[in-house]
């Protein structure tokens, strides 16, 4: 979606912010009874959530993105 340009993760942040998960999960739990279904595993959630929050791309490469989404899937830089 963003031409073949390097996405990072900061592992070690992430790592760290799984340490004061505490927050997310009392506000998951709060919500629970009707944005999230009741058969949803809070704990992949929460997880899927702090890992998404550490990847690293630059506000180009968020325009990009959002372009390739625009224009149908297709990147406009590469037209794949």
């Amino acid at each position: 979606l963003i031409g073949g340009r390097k996405i990072s993760f900061n592992n070690e942040c992430c790592l760290a912010e799984t340490s004061y998960t505490d927050k997310n999960y009392c506000l998951a739990h709060d919500v629970e009874s009707g944005a999230i279904a009741a058969d949803a595993n809070i704990h992949s959630i929460i997880e899927f959530y702090t890992q998404t929050c550490n990847i690293e791309l630059t506000v180009e490469d968020y325009a990009l993105f959002a372009a390739t989404l625009a224009n149908g899937g297709i990147c406009p830089e590469t037209e794949e």
